[in-house]
C-alpha cells in the first residue's frame, strides 16, 4: 500500500510541479509617499495660489509608469481622507486637485 501511494505522488508531482516563488519585499512606505505628495500639493498652492494644479504638473518632466502610479495611488488615498477633491470632466481627460479647505484650481 505505502508503494502505491509513493508511487501515486510521483505521478502527481510529475503533473504538478512545485511552484516556487519569492514575495517581493516592501521597497516603499506608502504613508511616506502620500505625505511626500500631499506635500507637493500643499506648497504649489500656497506659492501659486488658486492656479489650476493637475495630475500631469504632479509628475516629474521625464515620467516612467512607476512615477504614474506612485502618485495617483497618493492621490487616491488623499481623496478618501478629505484632504483633497479629483475632479476629472472627462473619461480619460486631465484629473484636476482641488484643495478642500476651500483653496480649489480648476473651478468651472
Amino acid at each position: 500500500m505505502q508503494q502505491a501511494l509513493e508511487v501515486k505522488k510521483r505521478k502527481l508531482d510529475r503533473r504538478y510541479p512545485a511552484i516556487s516563488f519569492e514575495i517581493p519585499k516592501k521597497k516603499f512606505d506608502i504613508t511616506q509617499i502620500i505625505r511626500q505628495v500631499y506635500g507637493k500639493i500643499k506648497s504649489f498652492f500656497h506659492q501659486n495660489g488658486a492656479q489650476q494644479l493637475t495630475f500631469t504638473q504632479l509628475l516629474p518632466e521625464k515620467h516612467s509608469k512607476e512615477d504614474k502610479v506612485y502618485t495617483f495611488i497618493p492621490l487616491l488615498h488623499l481623496d478618501t481622507q478629505r484632504r483633497i477633491n479629483l475632479v476629472q470632466s472627462e473619461h480619460l481627460g486631465e484629473i484636476r486637485i482641488e484643495m478642500v479647505d476651500g483653496k480649489s484650481v480648476g473651478k468651472e
